[in-house]
This record gives structure tokens, sequence and C-alpha cells, in this order.
């Protein structure tokens, strides 16, 4: 528990220090901070960051709350969807800041002339890879949807809309 205290504190830190240097590059570059695209995805990620910090606190303050009343009532049965909702919920965000961040990376690929090269590869074909991800994913769309009709009420993978999908991808 000291461990992982330390890592959200020192989690924290960073996230001050952070927004100190983003609001200072703000104050300095007024409304031309936000004509590049990477400046947005750091405001992005501390703003998720921040809202991840919070519920992270008010998950914690249920926990507190609900521990002492079981603790008191032995024999009661906790309602604990609430503490599981949010749970989720800091999951999908901290997911999200993982991904944002991973993102970020792609800033620092042109350093590297080999990397540069293939950042521009990238950007050439992006129009083309953009139209086959649509393509792809309407066709997936459309034999998941098919799959929830035909296996929906059969087999348990198929039950819901958000399970043919995962379903789908575990195929693949």
């Amino acid at each position: 528990d000291y461990f992982l205290a330390a890592c959200e504190i020192t989690f924290c830190l960073f996230l001050l220090y952070y927004i100190i240097e983003e609001a200072l590059e703000i104050y300095i570059q007024r409304l031309n901070y936000f004509q590049s695209l990477w400046n947005c995805l750091d405001i992005l990620i501390i703003l998720l960051s921040v809202i991840a910090v919070g519920i992270n606190l008010y998950r914690t303050s249920i926990v507190d709350s609900s521990l002492v009343p079981l603790l008191e009532k032995q024999d009661s049965f906790p309602n604990f969807e609430p503490l599981a909702y949010w749970q989720i919920q800091f999951n999908n965000m901290a997911a999200a800041i993982v991904f944002f961040a991973w993102i970020k990376l792609f800033k620092f690929v042109n350093i590297n002339k080999t990397m540069s090269q293939l950042s521009t590869t990238m950007s050439r074909c992006a129009k083309d890879i953009i139209g086959f991800a649509i393509m792809f994913f309407i066709i997936f769309l459309a034999y998941a949807q098919l799959a929830y009709l035909v296996f929906g009420t059969q087999v348990d993978d198929f039950s819901t809309f958000p399970d043919c999908i995962f379903t789908q991808f575990r195929i693949i």
C-alpha cells in the first residue's frame, strides 16, 4: 500500500509540474499555443489526468465511508455497485490517458532519420489507410450485427452487441 501511495503522490506531483509548465506556455504564447496539435494533446492529457485523480479520490472516499458501517454491522450485505462503477470509470480514464500518451510519442519520431522516413510515408498514405479503415469497420460492424441477430440468443459470447464486437476481434 505504501508503494502505491508513493506512486500516486509522485503522479500528482508530476501532474502539478506539467500543469504549471503548460500554464506558463499558454501565458507566453497566448492563442498561438492552441495552433499546434501537440499542445492540444498535452492539454487533453492533463485534463484527463486531473479527472482521473478526482475519480480516484472520490472512489477512495466511497471506500472509507462504506467500510465503517460494514465493519460495525457484519450481518448485512453492502452494495458495492457504485464503487465498481467508479472503478470501471477510473480504468477507462487511465486507458485513455495511456493511449494519448503513446500518441504523444509520435511527436518525437522525426528526430531519427529512419523514423522521419516512416513518418513521411505514413503521412502520405494516411488518406488511403483511413479509407480502408472506414470500409473495414463498416463490414466488421455489419458482421457483428449479423452475429448478434443469428447467435445472440444461443451463444453467450454473442449475447450483446459489444460482446459480438469483442468476440470478432478475438476471432481475427
